[in-house]
């Protein structure tokens, strides 16, 4: 039996929560309030959603497969 790891589990609930919220934000917000830095800083940390989703995918493969 493989022993779970919760710090992968939480990481793999934030990617997805993230992954919802940036395409529901890219979907809903208008062009006027995409205009100012806090847009710009969002955007950045949405960037590192799918990263950080095969990060964790791959550790999940890695560590079952030992």
């Amino acid at each position: 039996m493989v022993k779970r790891y919760n710090f992968i589990d939480i990481a793999r609930g934030l990617a997805s929560i993230f992954m919802i919220e940036t395409h529901v934000l890219n979907s809903v917000l208008s062009e006027s309030l995409r205009n100012n830095i806090f847009y710009d800083i969002i955007t950045f940390f949405n960037g590192l959603v799918a990263p950080l989703f095969l990060f964790v995918s791959g550790f999940t493969f890695y560590i079952t497969s030992v």
